[in-house]
């Protein structure tokens, strides 16, 4: 894959994730605001992750039957919707449905470009263009913790998910010019997989042991993370939003 290409595959990993993990230095602030209990404001954690759990077997299911760029592209302007909308939410349920909605468009983008670059990139290539990608995604991780937590303190909660709306379309628009389209892939016609091919993937123990090493992996960065915002927003440390998203730099 040329160097472009490469790009923009780590763009579309960029947006993936600019959006996941994003009201993590707000939680104090949406305790606050919206008179919450911290399990309430960290469900806007939650919901998106919850999300993506639910949805990325279905987008493993049906992945084979579209177009790899279309749906890359399409996977991260819907994204960008609910992130856009997520700013006229008026009370901490609806920016639980938004954030659901955000996590249920991720694996349109993350899946699908994760089958694009084992295809295209040609076993010369795949670990480099991988690498790429999963720079992308980590990036797109910590800036959105950041930018959000950055704009938050210093115009407001909603502007920042404007602002990361904006960045999910300029990414769109990058992938559309730079990514080319699939060479090795044709959409597969028919319907579904049978049914032993596809709970084939729950029988192989080595396959169980990587789910469970992602399981693990997560379940601990996600909640430590969510975690040290309320604590280091109390007492005896009292830091501000902005002080807070910087943790994340680690």
């Amino acid at each position: 894959m040329a160097s472009k290409s490469t790009l923009a595959i780590s763009f579309a990993g960029f947006c993936t994730f600019l959006d996941l993990y994003a009201t993590q230095p707000l939680l104090p602030l949406f305790e606050t605001l919206f008179h919450a209990s911290k399990a309430q404001a960290g469900l806007t954690v939650s919901a998106s992750t919850i999300a993506v759990a639910l949805v990325a077997p279905f987008v493993g299911a049906h992945g084979d039957r579209v177009r790899r760029k279309s749906i890359i592209v399409l996977a991260i302007v819907v994204l960008a919707i609910p992130t856009l909308l997520a700013a006229t939410s008026q009370g901490l349920g609806a920016l639980t449905i938004w954030r659901f909605l955000q996590g249920a468009a991720t694996p349109g983008v993350y899946v699908i470009a994760l089958a694009y670059i084992t295809e295209e990139a040609g076993p010369g290539r795949v670990g480099a263009v991988m690498a790429a990608f999963v720079t992308g995604t980590v990036l797109g991780g910590l800036s959105g913790r950041v930018i959000t937590g950055l704009i938050a303190a210093h115009a407001g909660w909603r502007e920042a998910f404007v602002v990361l709306g904006l960045i999910n379309l300029a990414g769109a628009a990058v992938v559309w010019r730079w990514l080319p389209s699939s060479r090795y892939h044709t959409p597969r016609r028919g319907g579904l997989l049978p049914a032993r091919e596809r709970l084939g993937v729950l029988r192989d123990r080595r396959l169980l042991a990587t789910y469970f090493v992602g399981f693990c992996q997560l379940f601990t960065l996600v909640a430590l993370f969510t975690y040290v915002t309320f604590y280091l927003s109390a007492p005896p440390f009292s830091l501000g939003i902005a002080a807070v998203s910087g943790v994340f730099l680690v």
